[in-house]
């Protein structure tokens, strides 16, 4: 086989594989679709915003947060973004006892992947780690602590 042969063929291979990536990703999110936005995340009053603003004064970098739905999770007002590589899914309930019953369906999104479900109040978050961005966690314990701490005091 020639060089240019070798070539063709690892080239070819090389999209099959980008293509079955896009396939795989384009699939993981078919339980979560994006819906009109239930609320305003400039909202001063809102949950997430102040969750966010918490964040952000613990040093980590929300971004990317727009409303999404899903269905496992309930009827619940729920935003998914990024804080520093990690994939986080913010969501608002009407109770506290709402919010508690998720838990487990929570903890199912993170599949075998680094992660942690935590209800606080009517606040329930997913942070979860497929990338490895956080290898020694410190930015998950700072990210959930910061979560729990506001939701606490906005329940007060």
């Amino acid at each position: 086989m020639t060089q240019t042969a070798k070539t063709s063929a690892a080239i070819g291979c090389l999209l099959i594989i980008v293509i079955i990536a896009v396939a795989i990703a384009s699939s993981s999110d078919s339980k979560a679709t994006a819906v009109d936005p239930p609320f305003d995340l400039a909202d001063p009053a809102s949950p997430q915003t102040a969750i966010l603003d918490a964040w952000r004064d613990a040093d980590l970098d929300p971004g990317g947060f727009a409303p999404i739905e899903v269905s496992s999770l309930g009827d619940a007002t729920c935003d998914r973004g990024a804080v520093d590589g990690l994939e986080v899914i913010l969501c608002s309930y009407e109770t506290a006892s709402a919010a508690a019953e998720r838990t487990g369906a929570a903890q199912k999104l993170i599949g075998d992947a680094t992660g942690a479900a935590l209800v606080a109040g009517e606040s329930l978050v997913v942070v979860v780690d497929r990338n490895v961005a956080d290898r020694d966690g410190k930015r998950i314990n700072t990210l959930l602590n910061s979560f729990r701490e506001t939701a606490i005091a906005r329940a007060q």
